[in-house]
């Protein structure tokens, strides 16, 4: 579904039925992503024998469990968008481009934690969920492990890469126009420090995913939830004496503490 809404804007874009304006982007996004979800929803009911009925059973336990877990989830995302907001807010205050060197930073690491996490998740996940319905703990727990270890190797590796290699790679991804030295500087500085938050955010990838089928499934929305509000709060500390490095540091810190917890 996210792939469709960014593919059909894209192509839209390309051949030339868009003008390359925010608000018709916006739109875009919005159409493209509901045809996506609907193109999904009659592949899985073609493909599987998944049939969905709506029903408000408030004495099912399946029922209660959903209503809680996406309760959850729901207070997280909206606590996420107020720390992101908040972030935002403080960077504007520190002046102009800062907003700009900050969204191009999590252009580079939050892909790359897109694209090494996921597979992982997708990996452990639902091997862990067999074993845990066995309740084969000793088993899902070394699982756990070693898959955590790996992520831990292939996090940092990256994480180094990166971070010795900032100044090729925001040249080579944003590089030409009004792209000039100064902001391949300021991009690449806090993206040095932002590269650090790919251990915690490949962790979790790997922890969510797995601890969504056990009956402790409602635990990622809270773990979640404090990692954000701690966003909140160590954005307020660190910006006033390190500027927009206190920003990065912050949202490096919060997600590290998410993965810990």
């Amino acid at each position: 579904c996210q792939l469709a809404s960014r593919v059909g804007v894209i192509v839209c874009v390309l051949a030339g039925a868009m003008h390359f304006e925010l608000p018709h982007v916006a739109i875009g996004l919005v159409v493209s992503s509901v045809l996506g979800l609907g193109l999904q929803w009659i592949i899985l009911c073609r493909t599987t024998s998944l049939r969905f009925c709506p029903t408000l059973n408030w004495h099912s336990d399946a029922f209660r469990s959903v209503i809680k877990q996406g309760s959850g989830f729901l207070v997280c995302a909206i606590l996420a968008q107020v720390a992101m907001a908040y972030m935002r807010r403080q960077a504007t205050l520190d002046g102009v481009g800062t907003n700009s060197a900050l969204t191009y930073g999590f252009a580079i690491i939050i892909p790359l934690s897109l694209l090494l996490g996921k597979p992982l998740a997708l990996t452990v996940g639902p091997r862990y969920a067999r074993l845990a319905a066995l309740e084969n703990w000793a088993e899902a727990r070394q699982l756990l492990m070693r898959a955590s270890a790996l992520t831990l190797m292939t996090a940092v590796i990256v994480s180094t890469l990166v971070s010795f290699f900032t100044r090729p790679i925001v040249r080579l991804m944003f590089g030409g126009g009004q792209f000039g030295e100064e902001a391949v500087a300021v991009t690449a500085s806090l993206c040095v420090i932002l590269a650090w938050a790919l251990p915690g955010a490949l962790l979790r990838w790997v922890i969510v995913m797995p601890s969504l089928s056990t009956r402790n499934s409602s635990l990622p929305g809270l773990i979640f939830a404090i990692g954000h509000v701690a966003h909140i709060g160590l954005t307020a500390v660190l910006f006033a004496p390190y500027g927009r490095s206190g920003l990065a540091i912050a949202y490096t810190a919060s997600i590290i503490l998410q993965a810990v917890v």
